[in-house]
């Protein structure tokens, strides 16, 4: 009361509760948005019901108003603020102050200035939440044409989560992008959407730097317009060329404020010139989080690939370049001038001879004086992996001897082995940074027909916004990590509303049966009987790779302690038409909270009713150890309700009737217990068996899972319609092929076996092998 009594205002009160009642843990949330909702409309509804305030509040001596009828909330030169408190039914009492946010200034000229197209990014966890978001986009920008395009994919950059299943469109506005999604649904292909799939890791990218000859004027101008880190790169570079060199037009001028070509076909402006450029290109990629793994340069390329893996500073850089323009500028013109060094025709055309001294013999003269301006500079060994196109090789020490960069301008350039070189270190994101896309096109010709990505970064006679978001849109469908705070750093963009996650809703009503009569004491009653409650798939479903094109599903079951993530890369290696479905089992993994099942009767029963709401396509089932038993006891009710995979794969058990290899361990106290489960299976790692808290959760799991294997008897053989593959290790005393081929009479269908190096657990020590022997025999049903 003393704090508030000398307000001249009235404070006023109001609940959420009155208006949608009381919704306990979410009650402070709701408090919440109402807040915020009367802060966006400056109104603040009326509290209802309040008819007799309580005696216990001294109403005439303190300025409290409750607020019983709607009222104005306008925003004013002082900011408006609103108090939150939420009370729990254990004594938690919080409170929260809310202040409107501050006003967002005006854009002043400099800031409006945008690049003439933008990147929409949508993502989602599986394909069809992907094309569902596509759908939603194409409406909501049918409705919204006025929306601001830049803000509208600032919005989908910088405040959407970014998942496995990726589409970009590349625009100029709301209503072109409807068009190339709408293009996208009818199936029409175009140069301006791209869709892919989050890579498992990080691919390599290298950076390929242009040679010369790729010059021309304006080369960048709309990124130094539009694109702050470019043009403050450039802006350095032409600082420190006014101090170190007195070339009659600066870099800025030669660039982009002069129709005259004729200086920029002059090495004395050129190199300079594609140096400035290429670097700002790498500043630029870098600072939206683009890092290069790999840099190699062709020519003045390969100057600027130094620098930016750090064998030499810019200043030295730029340095070399103004030497070496300047000083084969002073070279005599004539016939022999034919080559890279002095002429301003693609490069392209001299790359078509790897083995050529691509600098000739009219560069000797100069080769003196250049190396008294290479031995003043301060070499340092790259950070970066740096190839040489001396060697073909990739070069740590070479490139920190000054004569390196004498031999470089005379000696033949091993194109060819160092696009070989990157091919050898897995790169296979190659991006090409410069004004054309020169050694790109030459690079594709000495590797695999459709080996890796290809990225240019500009093209004459292109928009150069169009060939950077080209690039960037590619690399972000693959999974790149970009970083879009930095590539709108100096951006005053504000988020829009746009459409939210389209989940894949299911249906989880229990079924009713509202007139099952029963009988009691003799009377028919009319009760309510309640159906089993179906299993939730995607609590049983763990799709690593969700593959809705797929034509067979192939269901994993995992061994004793072991979860769905067993299989979480099998996608990669099995045929495109095969949808890997692993089963997580309660207890472990995402379902570790849940009590794991003993019983494989119990066990077998829900995943009956979970499996039969994915057989609408052919399936198969593959279980190893444990997995086996219940794989098989999987297929034996399916088939009691005619539904039959095409194989079975049982692995690394034998058949449910032979005899055990080692007596029932199960109920052994727990030291007992894990004793004799790592003299069995010696593989389990003892940072596990050592650790209390990773062995009290994996207990009980291991327990359930011996108990479920162990108890589990059949008194006569119940053979299936399906085949039966048996597969095992060479090394394996537990599933060796006499133990695996007592599956033979569990099938009327065909049987065999096959066995691969390893020990019990070879399906983690080497997988290729089985997974090629799976494909091979998935494939021979079609």
């Amino acid at each position: 009361g003393s704090v508030f009594r000398k307000r001249e205002e009235p404070l006023l009160l109001g609940s959420a509760k009155t208006n949608i009642g009381h919704l306990e843990g979410a009650s402070g949330v709701a408090g919440l948005i109402k807040i915020v909702l009367s802060l966006q409309n400056e109104l603040i509804p009326p509290h209802l019901h309040f008819k007799e305030p309580t005696p216990y509040v001294s109403w005439d001596e303190m300025p409290l108003k409750v607020t019983t009828e709607q009222t104005p909330w306008s925003a004013t030169d002082k900011p408006r603020i609103a108090g939150l408190s939420s009370f729990g039914f254990s004594g938690i009492n919080i409170h929260a102050i809310l202040s409107e946010a501050p006003a967002v200034p005006p854009k002043t000229k400099e800031q409006t200035a945008q690049p003439p197209l933008h990147l929409l990014t949508l993502s989602a966890k599986t394909k069809p939440a992907l094309e569902q978001m596509v759908h939603n986009y194409a409406e909501y920008f049918a409705t919204h044409p006025n929306l601001d395009w830049a803000q509208t994919c600032f919005t989908t950059h910088n405040c959407r989560t970014h998942f496995q299943e990726r589409l970009v469109v590349i625009a100029n506005s709301v209503a072109q992008a409807r068009e190339q999604l709408l293009a996208h649904q009818a199936g029409t292909e175009n140069s301006h959407l791209f869709q892919g799939s989050k890579r498992e890791s990080q691919p390599q990218i290298a950076f390929l730097f242009t040679g010369q000859g790729s010059q021309y004027l304006g080369m960048g101008r709309e990124l130094y317009e539009a694109q702050p880190t470019f043009r403050q790169a450039l802006e350095r570079c032409q600082e420190i060329l006014e101090t170190i060199s007195n070339q009659e037009r600066s870099l800025l001028e030669l660039l982009y404020y002069s129709d005259d070509s004729s200086l920029l076909e002059q090495t004395a402006y050129n190199q300079t010139a594609l140096f400035a450029v290429e670097y700002a290109l790498a500043e630029m990629w870098k600072s939206w989080g683009i890092e290069p793994n790999i840099v190699i340069g062709d020519s003045v390329g390969e100057y600027v690939a130094a620098c930016v893996a750090g064998v030499f500073s810019l200043e030295d850089g730029l340095k070399l370049m103004v030497a070496r323009g300047r000083l084969m500028q002073q070279l005599p013109t004539n016939g022999e001038m034919a080559s890279t060094a002095a002429s301003a025709k693609p490069i392209a055309q001299t790359l078509q001879n790897r083995d050529v001294v691509t600098h000739a013999a009219f560069t000797k003269p100069m080769l003196e004086d250049f190396r008294k301006v290479v031995q003043e500079l301060t070499f340092h060994q790259p950070r970066l992996n740096f190839i040489s196109n001396v060697t073909g090789s990739q070069e740590s020490i070479l490139p920190t001897n000054p004569d390196y960069w004498v031999d470089q301008i005379l000696k033949p350039v091993q194109f060819a082995t160092a696009i070989e070189t990157l091919h050898s270190q897995g790169v296979d994101i190659l991006m090409e940074i410069g004004p054309k896309p020169i050694l790109l096109g030459m690079g594709q010709q000495y590797l695999p027909l459709g080996y890796g990505t290809w990225l240019p970064t500009l093209h004459q006679g292109k928009s150069d916004w169009e060939g950077v978001l080209q690039a960037l849109g590619q690399l972000y469908v693959q999974g790149i990590l970009i970083d879009w705070e930095g590539v709108h750093r100096d951006s005053k963009y504000t988020p829009v509303s746009l459409p939210t996650y389209p989940w894949q809703r299911e249906r989880y009503w229990i079924d009713v049966n509202q007139h099952q009569p029963s009988q009691k004491t003799g009377t028919l009653v009319e009760t309510v009987k309640v159906k089993p409650v179906l299993e939730i798939p995607n609590l049983w479903i763990k799709y690593s790779q969700p593959n809705p094109n797929a034509d067979l599903r192939l269901f994993c079951l995992p061994y004793a302690g072991g979860g769905a993530s067993i299989f979480r890369l099998w996608h990669q290696e099995l045929p495109l038409n095969v949808e890997v479905c692993p089963i997580e089992l309660p207890g472990r993994e995402s379902r570790i909270k849940e009590k794991p099942i003993s019983s494989l009767e119990t066990l077998t029963d829900k995943l009956v009713d979970v499996l039969l709401q994915h057989v609408d396509k052919p399936f198969a089932i593959f279980g190893h150890s444990m997995g086996s038993l219940i794989a098989y006891e999987l297929a034996r009710k399916l088939q009691l309700k005619n539904v039959n995979p095409v194989y079975l794969f049982v692995s690394g058990r034998q058949a449910p009737n032979a005899p055990e290899l080692y007596p029932p361990f199960y109920s052994l106290p727990d030291a007992e217990f894990i004793e004799t489960l790592t003299n069995i299976y010696p593989n389990i790692p003892d940072a596990v068996l050592k650790e209390e808290e990773l062995m009290r959760l994996f207990l009980p799991v291991l327990r359930a899972d011996m108990t479920l294997a162990q108890k589990y008897s059949q008194e006569q053989v119940d053979t299936l319609n399906c085949p039966i593959v048996a597969l095992g290790s060479i090394d394996d005393e537990e599933a060796s092929y006499d133990r695996l081929i007592t599956w033979r009479e569990y099938t009327h269908s065909s049987f065999s076996v096959q066995t691969f190096p390893g020990g019990h657990f070879y399906l983690n020590e080497d997988r290729q092998p089985l997974l090629q022997f799976i494909s091979q025999t998935l494939k021979a049903i079609h």
